[in-house]
């Protein structure tokens, strides 16, 4: 063999085993991932479940005892890749337009290599195509819609609906009842603010979006088994106007929901079911408080930023499941949370792990429709900057520009509770911070503002505040749901 051809020989050799070696570093520096995808049931008693597509997000995994939340980006196409845990981690996962309740999974994942996570509901109606097949063969327009259902929760939490193109300058405005036993009979009510009783909640303006209306535990009691009718309207304002709502049906075709129907009035039933998620604890988690209504007094308080704030809430569940909460820094720094459940106040007994959040980049998050009242703290005006209208392109409503966002969850029993007591949300940032609070509050609980209660602080409609956000528990040992 000559001198040439044992060289070529050599550099092939050496050539082969520098490719080897990049390929097996590159191997060695990245993370074998799982990628999930957030799914929703095409149509309630049917097993078939698509892509939440268009719906944008965060994911967040907590490890057991104390531990710092890892995360991950929800896709348009909903889809998130996350380091696969080395052993069961609680999941979270919400939408930046709170387009549906959050997820919560008190052991993720449930089986190994199943990594996909799912909406619920009593109801859903979500067909494949949205929106182009939609626009094309569902689009529909009343000023009201019904739809009967068979409960299987004992209390009803949030309405997803889905409108079509504005009817008004200023988008849809969507309402939303509940209806025992059909159409024809009396809504159910509830409190609303200030001790104040009424039959619906408000969505926030929209256009060719997916409204959302929530409730908290015990605003709509439901019997599982039993009909109801979900109900959602165009807007009805003061002076007695009613708006058209461009909505969806599906028609039925012979296979559409096989225990209710559509309506356009009690007496006007259609043969198609609308396209609607109604969600409540038949998951086996509840709802302590919600965002109901971002129409009302969604804010920033007028105070001085602070690293301490805090929530106290009345309990029905029997272990901590999660939370979902924003807060504002104009700041480049990446913001902690460390949050800790105490017993009664903020000088309790602390109870449980320690779970540090991070907070994530928020394009959107609960929509401020009176940033002007009572209007930013003298001197912080930075904090309250908002993003303009993604419907109007106005500045003077819209999301703030620094809202971040945090979450939690936990495994299923690791922070034990018993109902009928009163627990206090510990919540302790790395940074000052001034949290979005809902002055259409809590009723059962109160905010606090570096260890003061809130117990009075004038908003637009009310006479104060709690934080916003979403405070759930898991109702059963071990996080079983209440429907299979």
């Amino acid at each position: 063999m000559s001198r040439f051809k044992r060289n070529q020989m050599t550099l092939q050799v050496l050539l082969w085993m520098a490719m080897i070696y990049v390929n097996v570093t590159v191997l060695n520096n990245i993370a074998i991932g799982a990628t999930g995808t957030v799914l929703c049931p095409v149509l309630t008693g049917y097993s078939e479940a698509i892509p939440f597509q268009l719906h944008e997000g965060w994911v967040d995994v907590y490890a057991p005892g104390d531990s710092t939340g890892k995360y991950t980006r929800i896709t348009k196409n909903a889809t998130f890749n996350m380091e696969t845990p080395s052993r069961p981690v609680a999941l979270i996962a919400s939408f930046d337009h709170i387009d549906a309740l959050p997820i919560i999974l008190p052991q993720w994942p449930s089986e190994p290599g199943k990594y996909d996570i799912s909406l619920w509901g009593d109801y859903i109606c979500f067909p494949p195509g949205y929106p182009e097949v939609w626009d094309k063969k569902y689009a529909f327009t009343s000023k009201t819609f019904y739809q009967t259902f068979i409960a299987r929760s004992t209390s009803i939490y949030a309405i997803t609906a889905f409108d079509g193109a504005k009817v008004a300058s200023w988008g849809n405005k969507v309402h939303g009842f509940f209806y025992p036993g059909g159409p024809y009979s009396d809504p159910i009510m509830h409190t609303h603010i200030d001790g104040a009783i009424t039959d619906m909640q408000t969505a926030h303006l929209s256009d060719h979006s997916f409204p959302f209306i929530g409730f908290r535990h015990g605003d709509i009691p439901v019997t599982p088994g039993k009909r109801y009718a979900v109900c959602i309207s165009g807007y009805r304002s003061h002076g007695g106007q009613r708006f058209d709502l461009p909505s969806y049906v599906q028609p039925k075709n012979g296979n559409g929901y096989m225990l209710g129907r559509a309506y356009t009035s009690a007496d006007k039933p259609l043969d198609a079911d609308v396209c609607l998620i109604v969600a409540g604890n038949s998951n086996g988690q509840i709802m302590e408080n919600n965002i109901r209504s971002e129409e009302w007094d969604v804010r920033l308080p007028q105070r001085v930023p602070v690293k301490k704030w805090g929530q106290d809430f009345l309990c029905h569940g029997r272990s901590m499941a999660g939370l979902v909460f924003w807060a504002c820094n104009p700041s480049d720094s990446v913001i902690k949370c460390k949050v800790r459940i105490r017993e009664q106040g903020p000088n309790g007994t602390v109870i449980g792990p320690t779970k540090t959040a991070i907070g994530h980049e928020c394009p959107s998050g609960p929509f401020i429709r009176y940033p002007d009242w009572p209007g930013p703290q003298k001197g912080y005006e930075e904090y309250y900057k908002l993003r303009p209208d993604e419907i109007t392109g106005e500045t003077t409503v819209g999301y703030y520009a620094h809202a971040r966002l945090f979450q939690v969850a936990y495994l299923a029993d690791e922070v034990k509770l018993e109902p009928g007591k009163r627990y206090y949300i510990d919540l302790e940032f790395s940074e000052p911070v001034l949290p979005i609070v809902d002055g259409d509050y809590y009723k059962d609980g109160f905010g606090y503002y570096d260890g003061q209660k809130m117990e009075k602080d004038k908003v637009f409609h009310s006479s104060r505040w709690t934080i916003a956000g979403q405070i759930m528990t898991y109702q059963n040992p071990a996080g079983k749901p209440n429907w299979p």
